[in-house]
């Protein structure tokens, strides 16, 4: 890779290095900076676009996804026959630039490897539209302390904010569980205009090069949403969530774990239920419309961290939420600060209503 000197032709730049807040010192972080996209899509295609074109020079694309046809009036850096390669080595292929050095990583990013693929890298832009690699994302992003530019499009807008940047909040201090799956349609369902996440991908470009450079102000504690429908901007602000996992100090001391145990409904029904004790980690208006009589304290997931000396760590713990993510990411945090014997109840307490049911005969 290029370190930025007499190798590289500073002439490409010239009309952004006489900007006082770049300079020669500025291009030469752009240009030592290592990107990280994830998702080359609609979002993916104009933020890799104007990163090379403002000579970042390592950049990894991370898509295991193939062009379809159905993409075409989105994602500008593909066309016809594109149709059916994939996206990151097609992507490559159609951005020209001697000065970026690329990596393509085509499978998809999980859990089980966010933490490999994202090491070493200095900034994480999430262009992916699925909220399970979003929040894998995140909580790689807080381990290896990297700052994560993500950006969403629904329809006619979208959103954007900086997470993990300095002292600010993570993505899961604005939204600490996914929703159901079935709960927020894909754009294949709810549709998109072509336009709304190029929009986007180019405001993470921004974000991206002033968190390189230093400059300006970025958007750390606060979401920015945008209606192209009625041209409305509105910010969300935040702050860190003293429950959430990026609060710890230092942060990379919070120890990644994706090997939660859990435990299925059906078994819950058939075990001896003096096995463990039950931490419900919903917040208290949510008990009465779903109530369990099950032995055990509750603890809303926001004031867990302030309330661990209530949980006795030589006790067997199933955790439980309403569909079982709050209870996951509780689970990750009690094993974080040592709380080993603690498990997740999958699905959560809709799973073990489901089960009940089929249990009843007729």
């Amino acid at each position: 890779m290029l370190q930025g000197g007499e190798d590289l032709d500073w002439s490409r730049f010239q009309r952004q290095m006489i900007l006082p807040e770049v300079g020669l010192s500025g291009q030469t972080r752009l240009q030592q900076a290592r990107v990280f996209i994830c998702g080359m899509g609609a979002l993916g295609n104009p933020a890799l676009m104007y990163l090379v074109a403002a000579g970042v020079g390592q950049i990894t694309l991370c898509d295991g996804d193939r062009v379809e046809k159905s993409n075409l009036h989105r994602q500008i850096l593909f066309n016809e026959t594109s149709v059916g390669q994939f996206k990151v080595s097609e992507a490559v292929q159609n951005v020209s630039s001697q000065d970026t050095d690329f990596k393509i990583i085509d499978v998809s990013l999980t859990p089980k490897n966010a933490l490999e693929l994202l090491a070493g890298h200095d900034l994480v832009l999430d262009c992916t539209d699925s909220f399970a690699a979003r929040y894998a994302i995140n909580d790689a992003c807080v381990a290896l302390g990297i700052p994560m530019v993500s950006a969403a499009i629904h329809r006619f807008s979208g959103q954007i904010s900086v997470f993990n940047s300095e002292d600010g909040p993570c993505y899961r201090c604005f939204y600490p569980t996914p929703p159901p799956p079935d709960l927020i349609p894909d754009c294949s369902m709810a549709g998109v205009m072509g336009f709304v996440p190029g929009l986007f991908g180019l405001w993470q470009v921004q974000e991206a090069c002033k968190i390189i450079l230093g400059a300006g102000n970025i958007l750390r504690g606060k979401m920015m949403l945008y209606d192209a429908l009625t041209a409305n901007v509105t910010y969300l602000k935040r702050k860190q969530r003293l429950s959430c996992i990026c609060s710890g100090q230092p942060r990379v001391s919070f120890e990644f774990d994706n090997d939660v145990e859990e435990v299925e409904a059906s078994a819950v029904l058939h075990k001896n239920q003096t096995e463990f004790l039950w931490l419900d980690v919903r917040e208290s208006s949510e008990l009465k419309g779903m109530p369990h009589n099950y032995p055990g304290i509750h603890i809303p997931l926001e004031e867990l961290l302030d309330r661990l000396s209530e949980i006795d760590p030589k006790q067997s713990w199933l955790v439980v939420c309403k569909i079982g993510e709050r209870s996951r990411t509780a689970c990750e945090i009690l094993k974080s600060r040592g709380f080993l014997r603690v498990k997740n109840l999958n699905g959560g307490l809709w799973a073990l209503v489901r089960e009940q049911r089929r249990n009843i005969t007729p």
